[in-house]
């Protein structure tokens, strides 16, 4: 619960002729579980003590994401999105990058199969 992807799923699978979503007309940056270890990992094998941002760097709309799992689950249900948009949260991990941290899932769409 309170997880975007797990909350979507949900709501697709309730049985209703009509989904609503409200405030999704915004960006976030997701990333894949192996890539966080992969980060956690290098962070703890260099003694890295700056904060450092875990994150993929790329921006991906939410409602690209209810769309992409609303036509994996075969939803046939109405979708309707509001119009109203919240605050972008992308992060930046060039400076992860630098230490030699490298993304290993580049499509995140691939990961929700």
């Amino acid at each position: 619960k309170n997880f975007f992807i797990n909350d979507v799923l949900k709501k697709i699978n309730i049985n209703k002729k009509k989904i609503y979503f409200e405030n999704i007309n915004t960006f976030r940056d997701f990333l894949s579980m192996s890539d966080i270890n992969s980060a956690l990992y290098l962070m703890i094998k260099l003694q890295l003590i700056n904060d450092f941002n875990i994150c993929s760097g790329k921006k991906i709309k939410l409602k690209d994401i209810i769309i992409y799992l609303s036509k994996m689950k075969q939803n046939k249900k109405d979708i309707i999105f509001d119009n109203k948009s919240s605050k972008d949260l992308i992060g930046s991990n060039i400076k992860l990058k630098k230490k030699g941290w490298k993304i290993k899932y580049k499509n995140f769409f691939n990961q929700l199969n």
